[in-house]
């Protein structure tokens, strides 16, 4: 069916209408108000890459106490090192260097300027705390107001322009990623971050009236375990793996 069709312009739409917005997204996306207190106060707005290098983040990890941040991680701590999952690879951390290893060699954490630190923070201030099925957009989490025009940038257009121009390589990469398909846009996909945590991304394609989109929702325990910032590159961390293996699966069909 053609996409001139009044059928068609009317669906399309009214997806578009309900881009981004949760609050009128459907009842699968209502979210409700907790009465769990966000762990991180107000945020000071700073490049963290540039501000505060990975050498110092590795002088803070040296001072942690591993035994105790396993046990509250739920983690895995074995000689000196810890086992982390997250986003289908396995990690493992060295204490007290923070050296980071993984049997994957095209792991999202290594050749991103964000990666290794987003390992290392969350051993440092991560917290488990229990996933209740509802979602919330990057908007509606602690101080995501504060931090919603790099986030929109870094995560959310990257998103659009890499998955909405091609759905069905989105798709063949988020399973490679361990994605689970969910009802929402062109192809829509629901990750398992790390622990308890989730993220669903959803992408729509261009036309010739719509350039193509994207949204991104955390489960709801984003908004009491992680920091704005971490909660940024959690998301971009996705969209680098994503972008990926895209990437890859185009060099092997070329």
């Amino acid at each position: 069916m053609p996409h001139g069709c009044p059928k068609v312009r009317k669906r399309r739409n009214t997806i578009r209408a309900y881009r981004g917005d949760l609050a009128v997204f459907g009842k699968y996306m209502e979210t409700e108000k907790k009465d769990i207190k966000p762990a991180f106060s107000k945020p000071e707005i700073k490049n963290n890459k540039k501000e505060v290098p990975l050498a110092i983040y590795r002088e803070q990890f040296a001072a942690i106490d591993p035994k105790e941040r396993a046990e509250i991680l739920n983690l895995r701590y074995e000689g000196d090192t810890f086992y982390l999952r997250l986003l289908n690879t396995d990690y493992r951390i060295h204490w007290p260097d923070g050296r980071i290893e993984s049997d994957d060699p095209g792991a999202v954490v290594f050749g991103y300027g964000n990666g290794e630190t987003l390992l290392l923070r969350y051993l440092m201030f991560g917290q488990v705390l229990p996933y209740t099925g509802q979602y919330k957009t990057f908007r509606e989490l602690p101080w995501g107001e504060v931090y919603i025009k790099p986030y929109t940038g870094r995560c959310i257009t990257r998103l659009a322009f890499k998955g909405g121009m091609n759905p069905e390589l989105f798709g063949r990469a988020a399973e490679l990623l361990g994605g689970r398909q969910v009802p929402h846009g062109d192809a829509g996909y629901e990750f398992d971050y790390t622990g308890e945590y989730r993220l669903q991304a959803f992408v729509w394609q261009g036309d010739e009236e719509f350039p193509p989109s994207s949204q991104i929702l955390f489960s709801d325990n984003f908004a009491a375990g992680f920091a704005a910032e971490d909660s940024v590159v959690a998301a971009e961390a996705l969209v680098t793996a994503i972008s990926r293996k895209m990437d890859e699966l185009k060099r092997q069909q070329a």
